[in-house]
Protein backbone atom coordinates (compact mmCIF):
# COMPACT_ATOMS: atom_id res chain seq x y z
CA UNK A 1 0.00 0.00 0.00
CA UNK A 2 1.42 3.44 -0.58
CA UNK A 3 1.50 6.35 1.41
CA UNK A 4 -0.36 9.80 0.19
CA UNK A 5 0.65 13.33 1.42
CA UNK A 6 -2.27 16.10 0.66
CA UNK A 7 -1.27 18.86 1.02
CA UNK A 8 -3.72 22.13 1.53
CA UNK A 9 -3.17 25.73 0.72
CA UNK A 10 -5.96 27.55 3.21
CA UNK A 11 -7.48 30.81 2.56
CA UNK A 12 -5.69 32.12 5.02
CA UNK A 13 -2.70 31.47 3.33
CA UNK A 14 -1.83 28.65 6.18
CA UNK A 15 -1.12 25.02 4.98
CA UNK A 16 -2.99 21.72 6.36
CA UNK A 17 -0.89 18.06 5.74
CA UNK A 18 -3.11 15.06 5.44
CA UNK A 19 -1.07 11.76 5.97
CA UNK A 20 -2.41 8.49 6.66
CA UNK A 21 -5.76 9.26 9.21
CA UNK A 22 -4.03 11.96 10.75
CA UNK A 23 -3.41 15.63 9.63
CA UNK A 24 -1.71 19.09 10.62
CA UNK A 25 -3.40 22.52 10.08
CA UNK A 26 -2.93 26.25 10.10
CA UNK A 27 1.03 25.49 9.75
CA UNK A 28 3.15 28.44 7.84
CA UNK A 29 5.01 27.78 5.19
CA UNK A 30 8.49 26.77 6.71
CA UNK A 31 6.50 24.54 9.06
CA UNK A 32 4.72 22.79 6.48
CA UNK A 33 7.48 21.77 4.53
CA UNK A 34 9.62 20.79 7.62
CA UNK A 35 6.80 18.83 8.36
CA UNK A 36 6.80 17.05 4.40
CA UNK A 37 10.19 16.59 4.80
CA UNK A 38 9.80 14.81 7.68
CA UNK A 39 7.65 12.40 6.57
CA UNK A 40 9.71 11.87 3.81
CA UNK A 41 13.21 10.69 5.15
CA UNK A 42 13.64 7.76 7.87
CA UNK A 43 15.21 8.37 11.19
CA UNK A 44 14.05 11.08 13.65
CA UNK A 45 11.06 12.70 12.87
CA UNK A 46 10.03 15.70 15.30
CA UNK A 47 7.63 17.41 13.06
CA UNK A 48 5.70 14.75 13.00
CA UNK A 49 4.21 15.76 16.87
CA UNK A 50 1.71 18.13 14.77
CA UNK A 51 0.06 15.36 12.78
CA UNK A 52 -3.07 14.17 15.00
CA UNK A 53 -6.24 12.47 14.03
CA UNK A 54 -9.44 14.21 14.45
CA UNK A 55 -10.33 13.21 17.78
CA UNK A 56 -6.92 14.48 19.37
CA UNK A 57 -7.27 17.79 17.50
CA UNK A 58 -10.94 17.89 19.57
CA UNK A 59 -9.07 17.57 22.69
CA UNK A 60 -6.33 19.49 21.55
CA UNK A 61 -8.72 22.47 21.11
CA UNK A 62 -10.60 22.03 24.18
CA UNK A 63 -7.67 22.06 26.03
CA UNK A 64 -7.01 25.27 24.40
CA UNK A 65 -9.86 26.62 24.99
CA UNK A 66 -10.34 26.00 28.20
CA UNK A 67 -6.88 27.85 29.32
CA UNK A 68 -7.87 30.79 27.45
CA UNK A 69 -11.13 31.04 29.14
CA UNK A 70 -9.21 30.67 32.68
Amino acid sequence: MEDYIKIIHNENSSFTVYYKDKYADELCWEEMLGLIASLTISGNRPYQQWLRTEEEHKKFNQSVYKCSTS
